[in-house]
């Protein structure tokens, strides 16, 4: 008996020990080598008991034998998650724990634990939200009860970061950290991945079929080609800086299709713009300024002809370069019945008020008192809009600016000293000094040039505004100008005195 029991302890140990190795790690392989020992003392006994004919060199060979071959069976079937001998993988797993790191019940969010070494450590019931695995090693020889890893497939997923082609229908991947992975081609059909981060991810061609992507964050991450038929998302989703040319919007026969846009990729932006969440809402982007008259018409026709949808107008907001119109819809409508809806009726309107706005008006029964008011009011600013004012100048309501922006002077204020220099000659030199300094200390015309400039488009201006001295320049111009000293002002007043004769009749 110690003699057999010699050879079973010693090939035990080392069959197992030399071939589990490369799956186990020793203390594991001992566990297993002893729990086989225990079965092979009970088994042997049996055997001696009623089978005292055999001859015991015989049958020392055929139990070790036997039960080296089972030993090194179970070492190599018992790691796999499907294996009949799983259990006693966990048991293995939890008497080398002994000792060993414990992070049981510990909040552990978004701790990264990227090129560690995690053989042996305590993770069951931790929170391990966001946590980063990438290239961590030994966690097949963790504790991972009630967390995402204690699935081998999310475990090897959230190491290897790696998704590409691979199906992950219906598992529950709610707050796994995917930063940078590539999941080109995956499949998420029904997948939680509620709170995960997905920051830089490659999603191109995925299949976000029902995938909930709830608090989930996609800063970044590429979706172009992806199918987003009835995903979840909400106001906490991030979508910054999404990369997206297109999206499809429908699934049939394990195919995706309705490509969005149908004949243009999305412009840098607009998909962040066109999928932030409203409840019981859907968001038009209008990449164009809004005809607020047909809008507004749409929806006073929506309340009056009542389709069942129950279509509002939220709100309306400018996010960057795009007008975000908010819709609020009625239980059961689909955003693709609202988008036709609103977007087929404002469309058409739009085109009848550029046609025919007064029958519009009328067809309707509404006067646009506010459209009126608005085109009155434009029609004022227009008027203090800015008009050049020679080449150096520039004139906005009642102030004249240089084009550098520089200095500024109230029109009225210059006219004025340069009429009164040209009709009261005798006291035009200390008048013709303040104008010059006053140009000079406002920067408005600090050179000699751009004086001359402004003095003649004043002297054009009043001469335009008023007859008499209009006429007055053209009659005793000659006069005034051999009365004034050689100068900028005489200048001025000889170059405004022929431009305006040409136009004498």
């Amino acid at each position: 008996v110690l003699t057999t029991i010699t050879q079973i302890v010693t090939l035990q140990l080392g069959g197992i020990l030399s071939i589990a190795d490369r799956s186990l790690p020793r203390s594991s392989a001992v566990v297993l080598s002893i729990t086989a020992l225990m079965g092979a003392i009970g088994f042997f006994l049996l055997l001696s008991q009623v089978n005292e004919a055999i001859d015991p060199d015989w049958l020392d060979a055929v139990v070790v034998f036997s039960l080296l071959v089972a030993s090194i069976m179970i070492g190599r079937c018992a790691s796999k998650s499907n294996s009949p001998f799983v259990a006693i993988w966990g048991w293995a797993t939890l008497f080398t724990s002994i000792g060993g790191t414990s992070f049981r019940s510990a909040n552990l969010t978004e701790v990264d634990f990227s090129q560690a070494e995690l053989k042996h450590t305590d993770f069951r019931n931790a929170n391990l939200t966001r946590a980063y695995w990438c290239n961590v090693k030994g966690l097949e020889f963790a504790r991972l009860d009630n967390t995402y890893l204690a699935d081998p497939k999310i475990r090897r997923l959230v190491t290897t970061l790696d998704g590409k082609n691979q199906s992950f229908n219906e598992l529950n991947l709610a707050g796994v950290n995917l930063n940078e992975a590539n999941l080109e081609n995956a499949r998420f059909v029904g997948t939680n991945l509620n709170s995960a981060s997905l920051q830089d991810a490659d999603l191109r061609d995925s299949i976000l079929l029902r995938t909930n992507l709830t608090d989930a964050n996609l800063s970044r991450a590429d979706l172009t080609g992806a199918c987003i038929k009835d995903w979840s998302y909400n106001d906490q989703t991030c979508l910054t800086d999404v990369k997206c040319d297109y999206v499809y919007r429908e699934f049939e026969n394990e195919q995706p299709i309705d490509r969005y846009p149908s004949d243009r990729n999305f412009k840098p932006g607009e998909f962040e713009s066109l999928f932030q969440k409203l409840t019981n809402a859907v968001e038009l982007v209008f990449q164009e300024q809004v005809d607020w008259r047909a809008l507004s018409f749409a929806f006073e026709k929506f309340q009056i002809e009542d389709d069942g949808m129950g279509l509002e107008l939220k709100g309306v907001e400018q996010r960057g370069d795009y007008w975000i119109v908010k819709v609020a819809h009625g239980e059961g409508v689909s955003k693709q019945q609202v988008e036709r809806q609103v977007q087929g009726t404002y469309d058409d309107l739009r085109v009848l008020m550029e046609a025919k706005d007064k029958q519009i008006n009328q067809l309707l029964g509404i006067v646009d008192n506010q459209t009126k008011a608005m085109n009155q009011q434009a029609e004022a600013l227009t008027n203090f809009s800015k008009h050049p004012f020679g080449n150096n100048f520039f004139i906005s309501g009642s102030t004249i600016t240089n084009l550098a922006g520089s200095g500024q002077i109230e029109y009225r204020e210059a006219a004025d000293r340069v009429r009164s220099i040209v009709t009261n000659r005798a006291e035009a030199s200390p008048t013709m000094q303040q104008l010059f300094s006053q140009l000079s200390a406002q920067n408005v015309a600090t050179t000699a040039a751009t004086q001359q400039e402004l003095i003649q488009q004043i002297l054009l201006s009043e001469a335009e505004q008023d007859p008499a001295f209009r006429q007055l320049l053209l009659e005793q111009g000659q006069q005034m100008v051999g009365s004034l000293p050689n100068g900028e002002m005489a200048i001025a007043l000889q170059g405004a005195i022929a431009q305006l004769k040409p136009s004498q009749t």
